[in-house]
């Protein structure tokens, strides 16, 4: 049982999908390694196995994904593209998008840059990117290109 003072956007996704806050953790749903918070953060169904977001000619919300690099003044510049919910402030979800020279656990870094929208979408998701780390600080290794990126998600 849980009391509904005034909907929300969290707890009408909840209701939708037939979940609880207990279940923000779970992957059990669709089989794959995406939790049911990411997939509330990134505009997805939780009963399916999602593609990739995307964008250009309308937003599809979807995972994550490292765009193409792109020629600029300096050279190449690489971004990380994800769906963001349009209301996250107001529901408090926050992004944080990090960066890695490997996948070794202790090494990721927060991006300072604020995610930019590259594309409105027409639902509840727009489009965002933040650049690539040009480098990283790796203990013991010094400052090493950034290869990987992940985007933590948190429910306030």
């Amino acid at each position: 049982f849980r009391a509904k003072v005034a909907p929300t956007a969290v707890n009408t996704w909840l209701d939708t999908y037939e979940l609880d806050e207990n279940d923000w953790a779970s992957t059990a749903a669709s089989g794959n390694k995406v939790t049911n918070l990411q997939k509330f953060a990134f505009g997805l169904d939780p009963a399916t196995s999602d593609g990739d977001i995307t964008y250009g000619s309308g937003v599809t919300a979807g995972n994550p994904v490292a765009d193409e690099p792109t020629p600029t003044a300096n050279g190449t510049e690489r971004r990380a593209v994800f769906a963001r919910r349009k209301d996250h402030q107001s529901v408090g979800v926050t992004y944080t998008v990090q960066f890695n020279h490997g996948l070794d656990e202790n090494d990721w870094q927060d991006s300072a840059i604020e995610p930019e929208v590259v594309e409105s979408g027409s639902g509840d998701v727009d489009a965002v990117s933040v650049p690539y780390m040009k480098s990283i600080n790796v203990p013991g290794a010094g400052r090493q290109k950034a290869k990987f990126f992940r985007v933590e998600i948190s429910l306030d």
